[in-house]
């Protein structure tokens, strides 16, 4: 009878640990699968700023020494700092070192990401130009699959905003992917493909920058004046943008313009688009006189603000078609640039005035 006391107590002291082992791993299983799902933390688009406009500048070279140079000599911080990367460049994939300088300075990388064989400014004949590789139906069609491919996966891998501007003043004879060789169509193709590329590939920290070419007048230029023709759609552009040049009658018997002449008329043909508006590539040439361009740039910066449909404006740094387009190309200029520039002028990170 002992014994069999016993063995009762033994058993339910047996059984009594093992249901507690039991119910502890189901119920802990139980709250690991009941763990809410924490999804990855989405990298927003670029959006515009609510008063002001980002001040931004672009290079041909990826030397960030020159920029933190002109950030000290104007009191600026640049929100936005472009570079220029072709596609037959033998540094064609996505730059991650750059990247990440200017990402540490709190700005943000804007690519303008050119399909073609990069030809130097001053020899752009369309004899030069017409690369038919790099038609667009090509690109379009799949050819450069591969290549874009691995540029969204290594976008994506970077993990922070960029801006990427594809295919830039398709209204033009001047590139490959210009409307002399291309038609509208083939140009909505080809960025709709690229832009599906990355999404497929989950780059979604891209905001994508349209960009035709200020309306201008050219018999030998189809769509020329009719930038609306290649717009891809809604769903596949975040901002638009456009060129302008103040060539002050050195290339091409152009005369000098002022803002005002340059911009007022592709500035209202973009409004109708509901996009945020940024003046993607600008400049001005010098003069006989010294001080003309130092009084354009101070014009730039007071027609920006008057018209606040303008969320951005980046001057084009370089030399270029044998123009010395920079803005320390003259002391005058510079110091013009450092002053007119005030506190509409805005910091992408912080959301601040440009100035330090």
């Amino acid at each position: 009878m002992l014994k069999h006391r016993l063995f009762n107590i033994f058993f339910f002291i047996t059984a009594g640990i093992v249901a507690f082992f039991i119910y502890n791993l189901l119920y802990s299983e139980q709250k690991i699968s009941y763990v809410p799902f924490q999804p990855q933390i989405q990298i927003k688009k670029i959006q515009p700023p609510r008063t002001g406009a980002y001040l931004g500048i672009s290079q041909y070279d990826r030397d960030y020494k020159n920029i933190l140079s002109l950030q000290k000599d104007t009191g600026k911080h640049f929100a936005i700092i472009g570079i220029y990367q072709s596609w037959g460049d033998a540094k064609n994939n996505f730059d991650f070192n750059w990247a990440n300088m200017i990402k540490n300075q709190n700005s943000i990388p804007l690519i303008t990401w050119e399909p073609w064989i990069p030809v130097a400014g001053y020899d752009r004949s369309e004899q030069k130009v017409d690369q038919k590789k790099f038609r667009l139906i090509h690109i379009a069609n799949g050819d450069f699959d591969n290549y874009i491919k691995k540029f969204a996966d290594d976008v994506k891998s970077y993990k922070y905003p960029v801006m990427i501007r594809f295919a830039h003043e398709m209204n033009g004879n001047w590139y490959s992917w210009g409307s002399k060789f291309n038609t509208p169509g083939e140009y909505i193709a080809a960025w709709r493909h690229v832009h599906d590329i990355f999404l497929s590939e989950g780059a979604t920290n891209v905001t994508w920058l349209w960009s035709p070419n200020a309306i201008y007048v050219d018999s030998q230029v189809p769509y020329a004046g009719q930038i609306k023709m290649f717009y891809p759609g809604d769903k596949y552009v975040d901002w638009v943008g456009f060129s302008a040049f103040n060539w002050a009658g050195i290339y091409k018997q152009n005369v000098w313009q002022t803002p005002s002449d340059l911009y007022t008329t592709t500035i209202s043909d973009l409004a109708t688009l509901n996009k945020p508006i940024i003046i993607a590539e600008t400049a001005s040439a010098g003069s006989s006189f010294a001080t003309m361009k130092a009084e354009w740039i101070k014009e730039l910066a007071v027609y920006i603000k008057k018209n606040p449909e303008i969320k951005g404006a980046i001057w084009f740094n370089a030399k270029d078609n044998g123009i010395d387009w920079r803005l320390e190309s003259t002391p005058a200029s510079r110091d013009a640039f450092k002053n007119a520039f005030d506190d509409y002028f805005l910091n992408f990170q912080t959301g601040n005035s440009g100035n330090h």
